[in-house]
């Protein structure tokens, strides 16, 4: 090269060494200062940690979770290799707030409540328990991966649903599992969303899944918009039917509007009014230790009215939540049901079960009803659920029903969402149109 050039080109390198050497001079400076007043930090290849807390063991432990998540993210979003690359963000744990006031760090949020994710900076406030605390960690990396990966993280309840649903999360031996149900209150303390979505239940404020869709202020009734917005992602990542629908919905690119919204609602329009259906169920029975095998499974078969000489027979299985006969009634229709044989239900720690025939066992109740005994329930089909308080109806080995809208007829054996793993067998189903 001529002298000229190869000034050029020495000037280049000596700039972007002085500019390289201002940045690390600049970080070196902030982390001498940040230490001066008393901040720790951690730093990975995934995320810096900046707090005013003691770091602890958990807290050390917060870049392994992370790395743990982001391979699980990976299965979840599917994203190009692209996206992969340079993946950091820079974590603010807040203790005593007014350890922090004169130091910048929280002026891009300042009505920070308990989390926050905004770009690759990630707030996270301290919380009554470490399980709270590490899930406020997750649900805001969440909405970053989001943000890294899609471009957005959905619609507002897809966009906070997503986030506290992988947020809820099991530890065991040191190692996180994203996406965990609860089994039971004690493995998630400070976190209330089945409590308040039973309680809305009991209320019968419970809102219709098209209501969630349309959140369009999460800051209105906050905690109980992110309940329902948990419940809903929870229901369409696992639905029997269209659970694919729902993943291809998050694997795409998302904004933050309400397209997303509009295009899971177009999609499904079609089988709206069974997937309310599927919806109420659902609710009825969310509690600890629920499955998405006990979901409603409509299957392959035709929805359709009984005629007159018409004799229809169904199994219902022990060890399912509500499941579908088949059977449409219009107003005013009668239907009558005959059940057979026995089923095994509350399984001993030595192997054993009682035998409950359809009438149910007398010695133990679940919700006012005999254990194991066969229960059933119209559920209207042109209301968009929950539009109304179900009752159980108990059928035993002879009933009947009387429709007053058009309305589909469910049947379950009676038992608790922590029981219904244990059972096995089925009731024998004859349903004819009554007189």
């Amino acid at each position: 090269m001529n002298h000229a050039t190869q000034a050029r080109w020495l000037f280049c390198v000596t700039m972007i060494g002085f500019l390289f050497a201002l940045i690390l001079s600049s970080e070196n400076c902030q982390s001498q200062s940040l230490s001066e007043q008393g901040f720790q930090q951690i730093k990975s290849e995934h995320m810096t940690l900046v707090t005013d807390l003691e770091l602890n063991s958990e807290l050390r432990n917060w870049p392994v979770y992370l790395d743990q998540a982001i391979e699980q993210w990976k299965q979840i979003f599917k994203p190009e290799p692209s996206k992969l690359l340079r993946l950091h963000a820079t974590v603010y744990l807040v203790g005593d707030r007014t350890k922090w006031n004169g130091t910048g760090l929280l002026n891009e949020v300042p009505f920070l409540q308990d989390g926050f994710q905004l770009g690759n900076k990630l707030y996270v406030v301290e919380q009554p328990s470490e399980f709270y605390r590490r899930m406020l960690f997750l649900h805001e990396a969440t909405h970053w991966i989001m943000y890294e990966w899609l471009g957005g993280a959905g619609s507002p309840w897809l966009m906070e649903g997503m986030a506290d649903y992988l947020s809820t999360h099991q530890l065991q031996n040191d190692r996180v599992s994203l996406g965990y149900f609860p089994v039971v209150a004690e493995e998630v303390p400070s976190w209330g969303r089945i409590l308040q979505v039973q309680n809305s239940m009991q209320q019968n404020t419970a809102p219709r899944l098209s209501d969630i869709l349309a959140f369009s202020d999460m800051r209105q009734r906050r905690m109980d918009r992110y309940c329902w917005s948990w419940a809903a992602v929870y229901f369409f990542d696992h639905h029997p039917e269209h659970g694919e629908d729902f993943r291809a919905l998050y694997r795409g690119q998302l904004d933050y509007s309400l397209a997303a919204s509009k295009q899971l609602k177009d999609l499904l329009a079609d089988d709206w009014n069974k997937i309310s259906i599927q919806w109420r169920c659902f609710l009825d029975d969310l509690e600890f230790g629920y499955s998405p095998r006990l979901m409603l499974r409509w299957g392959d078969a035709n929805l359709e009215t009984l005629k007159s000489d018409q004799v229809r027979r169904v199994s219902i299985q022990a060890d399912r939540g509500w499941q579908s006969t088949g059977v449409v009634l219009e107003p005013g229709d009668k239907v009558s049901i005959n059940a057979s044989g026995s089923v095994k239900v509350m399984r001993f720690s030595n192997g054993e079960s009682w035998l409950a025939t359809p009438k149910g066992i007398s010695v133990e109740y679940h919700r006012g009803n005999k254990l194991g005994a066969l229960i059933g329930v119209l559920a209207p089909l042109d209301v968009e659920q929950p539009s109304e308080v179900w009752s159980r109806v108990l059928v035993g080995s002879q009933g009947e029903f009387q429709a007053t809208q058009r309305s589909c007829l469910l049947l379950r054996v009676n038992d608790s969402v922590a029981g219904v793993s244990d059972n096995s067998g089925e009731f024998a189903i004859e349903l004819t149109t009554a007189r």
